[in-house]
């Protein structure tokens, strides 16, 4: 079971036992299991895959859904539930594993100046999951909206950083 719940700084299982579902994961923002661990896919991806396997229609998507990757979508734009969720999950070794590590830390490091005190702490637990950083093992990934030189695509991130819902949560733990 996916670790797809907030709680007490940490991620946890739901127990709950459901099919991924990128209709679903649109309509609640809940990421799904497939995303959780292929940190480099975007939900178009992931729609494609449950399409091809288990004949799930995929739903219609925005432009973002279909060129970001899922995690990246969360981690700049999501609440900070999502935020939270994701910066465990980059910390994970099967996550990094299934997605490759290099490109995280950038995000990870972005990630610490959040105004939720608890997805720094977790932004920051998750950074120490991975190897040294040098910008020289970036490649370019549009996806991950990395340029071809290994820095971000600013205008991107930026915009959907400025799209970041900041609503207040207040999570009963």
């Amino acid at each position: 079971m996916p670790h797809t719940t907030y709680g007490l700084l940490k991620t946890i299982r739901s127990h709950q036992i459901s099919s991924p579902s990128v209709a679903t994961t649109v309509a609640t923002g809940r990421p799904n299991a497939c995303n959780l661990c292929h940190l480099d896919k975007t939900l178009a991806w992931t729609a494609d895959y449950l399409e091809r396997w288990y004949g799930i229609t995929r739903p219609a998507l925005g432009d973002d859904e279909r060129s970001v990757a899922a995690s990246v979508l969360w981690l700049l734009k999501g609440d900070a539930g999502q935020r939270a969720i994701i910066a465990q999950a980059m910390g994970r070794r099967p996550a990094q594993q299934a997605s490759g590590s290099a490109w995280l830390a950038p995000y990870l490091a972005l990630t610490q100046n959040d105004h939720y005190d608890a997805v720094r702490i977790i932004a920051t637990r998750s950074l120490k999951t991975l190897p040294p950083f040098h910008r020289e093992q970036l490649t370019g990934n549009g996806e991950l909206l990395i340029n071809a030189d290994g820095t971000f695509d600013a205008d991107r991130v930026n915009r959907l950083v400025r799209a970041r819902d900041n609503r207040p949560l207040v999570y009963r733990e």
